[in-house]
């Protein structure tokens, strides 16, 4: 019988052989192992975000005759639509004769929210948790807007917040209506009203829109008819006017966002039949826009967006986030590895697990981005056994598929 003599080169060649064995045998798994998702049915919002500006057609209110304005009392609340030629803002004779005219404005705007409360009292359907959650979110908002500096919205936020509280009270039942509280302010504003006195000059608007007292220098930046021309909106910079603007009059309720996508966030943004936009600072509302432009703008293109609906909260916004919604799809989202072509129908589908077998089931495609699509499920759908349901598992990783493979 031989001896063989182990050697050095020996040892390396059976390691060798081993390892080649063992990636052979990680390869078959690899090429037999399928990787499944379970489908449901649900809905998929097509939503590009852009950052970008707001555009509105706005006029500043100029104020020469004193540089301090201490004395001034403005006679609209921040938002309110005047017509022209209003008195807009009273001069009184002393600051302290102006303080007490806007204490006497402040109770009365109490009242009036005290009363609208009140009559909230038997429509008010959302629940303590609801209630609970945008009051925390009017807190975020606020301590945001605090940090930020940015005082602007702190005013809206901050009553947001006292109406959300109190109609969490009512919620609660620990209040059921406010008399109390309206008789104390009625009798306050009684006692102020015979003090008061009359001012000493009026300022009045020359056009008629939307009073907002903020300004913040972008006024006079671009030209609502030649939005088209911008071509890197976010480089804009605030202006210092070199007097003391006392507010604005937003003339027109349609304003534009102007933003830049890439050319093919433009290209499925011009395909839409329809379009919505969100904005990060005003809560749960999405608006319809309409496309007004798109410009070349290097690599990338700028797009504006008209919108109709204004509120005093869109107002006070400029530079944002916008969420340009086109379209919502309800169905079943695959990952786009799953789609197969039926040799035998040319149909396009999947393949599902159906016991310890592959099924091929038919799906027809309501939306297609570059990883996923979406399948429409609708009445037709339900009791086909060949069409794709929801709670399948569908296979959208591994090879040689076919109908009736055993797993």
């Amino acid at each position: 019988m031989k001896n063989y003599k182990w050697t050095k080169k020996n040892f390396w060649s059976i390691t060798i052989v081993i390892l080649l064995s063992g990636l052979f045998a990680v390869s078959l798994y690899k090429d037999s192992k399928i990787e499944f998702l379970t489908t449901e049915n649900s809905e998929y919002h097509d939503v590009i975000s852009s950052p970008g500006i707001i555009v509105r057609d706005e006029e500043l209110l100029e104020f020469n005759s004193f540089k301090d304005t201490s004395n001034l009392v403005f006679n609209y609340p921040d938002g309110e639509k005047i017509p022209k030629d209003s008195v807009i803002a009273t001069v009184y004779e002393s600051a302290k004769e102006a303080k007490e005219v806007y204490r006497l404005q402040n109770l009365e705007e109490k009242v009036n929210d005290f009363k609208h409360l009140s009559s909230s009292i038997p429509h008010n359907s959302e629940s303590i948790n609801v209630l609970s959650h945008r009051i925390n979110s009017s807190i975020e908002n606020l301590l945001t807007l605090g940090l930020n500096f940015d005082f602007s919205r702190f005013h809206i936020t901050h009553k947001k917040l006292w109406y959300l509280l109190n109609k969490k009270s009512i919620a609660m039942g620990k209040n059921n209506n406010f008399r109390a509280e309206i008789s104390k302010l009625e009798e306050k504003i009684k006692e102020l009203e015979s003090k008061k006195t009359s001012g000493i000059l009026d300022i009045c608007n020359s056009c008629y829109g939307r009073f907002i007292r903020y300004t913040d220098g972008f006024e006079k930046s671009f030209d609502c008819n030649r939005l088209y021309d911008l071509k890197n909106p976010l480089d804009a910079q605030p202006e210092i006017y070199d007097f003391k603007p006392l507010g604005k009059i937003i003339k027109s309720e349609t304003w534009y966002a102007v933003f830049t996508v890439s050319k093919a966030e433009a290209e499925r943004i011009q395909k839409a039949s329809s379009l919505n936009l969100s904005l990060t600072g005003v809560d749960s509302i999405s608006l319809p826009a309409k496309l007004e432009s798109v410009s070349l703008s290097g690599n990338n293109c700028t797009l504006v967006l008209s919108c109709d609906r204004m509120n005093q909260s869109i107002a006070y916004l400029r530079k944002e986030t916008f969420k340009i919604e086109m379209g919502i799809y309800p169905g079943m989202k695959i990952d786009k590895r799953a789609l197969h072509k039926n040799v035998d129908s040319d149909s396009v589908g999947v393949y599902v697990k159906y016991g310890n077998y592959l099924k091929f089931k038919n799906v027809d495609i309501l939306f297609a981005d570059s990883d996923f699509v979406v399948c429409d499920y609708g009445f037709d759908h339900y009791s086909d056994e060949n069409y794709l349901q929801p709670g399948d598992k569908v296979a959208y990783m591994g090879k040689n598929l076919f109908e009736g493979k055993h797993i």
